[in-house]
């Protein structure tokens, strides 16, 4: 092959593996929609999407976490609510105790009720959520309190990172709810108001009222904890769902083809592919001897 002939050989046959590779870039993108599928596609472009998806998918999974936390966290202000009212009950029937009027056999009868209110709220200070007891502290395999109401668990609120760099407590330990150091032990004081219900012990059953009023306002107050965490959680899952949204907002626009602009392109490329073929035909059919 003369080397003019080579030159225009090696010309046209390269004009027509660029129209090729164009053409396909161009139906891929028409097709998919993606105006980056590949790196190739757009180096730059696909470095920063590989970071945005990175981040992307980090937000999602804080995300998830946060909403599994929130459950539990909702659960247990829920089942605190449930305490709440479950001492209030034994409260009330304090009151009707203390009353002179009141007999023997009333109380007696009021002692089996106290009982049975115990069983109740002993229930609900071993329920569990999705990550296990609720009230267990940063242990929520261990089952926090036994039959007697003594508390078996730590008294640690488990830590969480809700965020990069954020850590938030999550739980609610039955040591800081229903057996406080420095506080109330409820399930010990409402055993000691059925002692004083059996044995119709009038003094005692007046002292309980003291004790049961405390233990109940103590619950109260961390049920009032409980809604300030899932606050928290709110507040950062808002902030994840808008981060969200800006990101995958930015994915589009870098790695999206407009479709318009992609069918557009795609004919415009179809014609520079038929113009090279019909170039390199023309050409080939001119040289003597191609391959040599």
């Amino acid at each position: 092959m003369r080397v003019s002939d080579a030159a225009r050989y090696t010309l046209v046959t390269r004009n027509v593996a660029m129209n090729q590779k164009q053409m396909l870039q161009a139906a891929r993108q028409a097709s998919s929609g993606r105006r980056v599928g590949l790196p190739s596609d757009d180096p730059v472009a696909a470095a920063h999407a590989a970071r945005l998806r990175a981040n992307l998918d980090q937000t999602v999974a804080f995300r998830a976490s946060i909403n599994i936390l929130r459950t539990d966290l909702q659960l247990a202000e829920s089942n605190l609510a449930s305490a709440t009212d479950i001492l209030g009950r034994v409260r009330q029937i304090a009151l009707a105790a203390a009353n002179g009027s009141a007999s023997a056999e009333d109380r007696a009868a009021m002692a089996r009720e106290v009982e049975q209110l115990r069983d109740q709220l002993l229930q609900t200070a071993n329920a569990q959520g999705s990550n296990g007891f609720l009230f267990a502290g940063s242990q929520p395999g261990v089952q926090p309190y036994d039959a007697a109401g003594v508390y078996g668990s730590d008294s640690k609120d488990r830590q969480v990172e809700i965020a990069q760099g954020v850590v938030a407590s999550v739980t609610m330990p039955g040591a800081s709810v229903f057996t406080v150091t420095g506080g109330r032990d409820v399930f010990a004081d409402i055993a000691a108001f059925k002692d004083a219900l059996d044995t119709n012990d009038a003094t005692a059953i007046s002292s309980s009222l003291g004790s049961l009023e405390a233990g109940t306002k103590q619950v109260l107050r961390a049920r009032t904890a409980a809604g300030t965490k899932i606050a928290r959680l709110d507040s950062a899952d808002a902030v994840h769902a808008e981060t969200e949204s800006s990101i995958t907002i930015q994915h589009s626009k870098l790695t999206e083809a407009d479709p318009a602009a992609s069918y557009s392109r795609l004919a415009v490329v179809q014609q520079s592919l038929d113009a090279a073929l019909a170039v390199a035909r023309m050409t080939l059919s001119t040289l003597r001897n191609p391959l040599g």
